[in-house]
């Protein structure tokens, strides 16, 4: 199972996190924002079906929007919808290559498939996929929200130590276990970090 977000938090034992937010979206319509906030709501909800159709709405009434892409992307995940999360991701980042919660998104999921917690998408590999997360988790590791978020350290330390970056691996996990001490996984990635390297 594909596990994004504030479950994956969840069981690593890092404590759960909404997914980054900006409080006032770049949206080009007040209806497309009226659609975008509903989805919110109804998200907040539990009403997934109809955030999602809140933001298609959104969608239809401003595509040149990257936030209403991402936040689409954003929830694909939380739901385990790894194809889904990527395709609106990627619709995002082409509009706006900066977009933070379009990279996250794309990071994690990407992680995900990598380390086999969903078959890979056809003609995929895991180490291909492994890299192609890292380019997303360096294009945000300079943004505030990333630096607040232990679900995507815990997952950009892995996906380090995974593909032999040791030392990187290293720095960002020593930074989560002072953030989250009580953590489990983020102290046995750690140590297997510390171990590859040679401490």
């Amino acid at each position: 199972m594909l596990l994004v977000g504030t479950e994956a938090a969840a069981q690593a034992g890092a404590p759960r996190q909404a997914p980054a937010r900006t409080a006032a979206p770049a949206i080009g319509s007040a209806e497309a924002y009226f659609e975008f906030m509903r989805a919110r709501h109804l998200q907040q909800s539990d009403d997934v079906d109809g955030a999602l159709a809140a933001l298609d709405r959104a969608a239809a009434l401003d595509p040149t929007s990257a936030e209403v892409q991402a936040e689409r992307a954003s929830l694909f995940a939380q739901q385990n919808k790894g194809s889904e999360a990527r395709a609106a991701a990627q619709r995002s980042l082409a509009i706006d290559p900066g977009n933070v919660e379009a990279h996250r998104v794309m990071a994690l999921v990407l992680s995900a498939w990598a380390d086999g917690a969903a078959p890979l998408p056809a003609g995929e590999t895991a180490e291909r996929l492994r890299s192609e997360a890292l380019t997303h988790f360096e294009a945000i590791k300079a943004a505030p929200a990333a630096s607040a978020d232990l679900n995507l350290m815990v997952t950009h330390g892995r996906t380090l130590l995974r593909a032999g970056r040791f030392d990187e691996a290293a720095t960002i996990l020593q930074a989560v276990t002072s953030q989250a001490p009580y953590a489990a996984e983020p102290f046995a990635l750690l140590a297997e970090a510390q171990v590859q390297k040679g401490q």
